[in-house]
């Protein structure tokens, strides 16, 4: 199911995907929030040539030593988004939950997150880079939120050129409960509650 959020900040939407919620019945302060907890706003865009981004490695290997990462051509565009919590919890930001619709089918995935707001470890500073598949230790940050506490993010991609473009979000994660049989899982029926 798509749910569309209005935002007309320089005439960009905020888009969500929805799945069904993995959080079970958790006390309050050990819930893990995802992004429909929140309220979005999107800020105004802002084009760089190059950014300052964490090596793609174990903070602990890196020394939290940055590296430079430049577009190759046209500009990077940093949307800074503020997350407003609906709720308390745990919430865990990842570059891979977020994508860019520029035009009627160009997506492109976002190359890096950066906490604003709330302040984090200096080392942690530079964009944070996709993971590429891999969970390196130090890198995912849990951030605890109480209700009406602000999140704020820059999230950054390839170019974004056109006025309409959409930030896509994927959350929150669908347990696979198929049975396993020789040839694999079965296939999961989204229908079905």
């Amino acid at each position: 199911m798509n749910v569309r959020r209005s935002t007309n900040v320089l005439g960009i939407s905020v888009a969500t995907i929805l799945y069904a919620s993995a959080v079970g019945s958790q006390p309050a302060d050990e819930a893990l929030l995802n992004l429909n907890d929140f309220d979005w706003s999107v800020g105004g865009i802002r084009t760089e040539m190059s950014v300052q981004r964490e090596r793609p490695s174990c903070l602990l290997l890196t020394k939290g030593e940055d590296e430079e990462f430049k577009s190759g051509g046209a500009p990077f565009s940093v949307i800074p988004v503020t997350l407003k919590a609906r709720k308390a919890g745990t919430l865990v930001l990842i570059p891979e939950l977020f994508l860019v619709r520029d035009g009627v089918a160009e997506f492109r995935p976002c190359q890096g997150l950066r906490f604003v707001q709330p302040k984090q470890d200096p080392r942690l500073a530079a964009f944070h880079p996709p993971a590429c598949g891999h969970g390196w230790p130090g890198r995912e940050v849990p951030i605890a939120c109480e209700v009406g506490e602000e999140v704020v993010v820059e999230l950054l991609f390839l170019q974004v050129s056109d006025g309409n473009a959409e930030i896509l979000a994927a959350f929150p994660a669908v347990p696979l409960q198929g049975t396993q049989t020789q040839n694999g899982p079965q296939a999961i029926d989204h229908d079905k509650e």
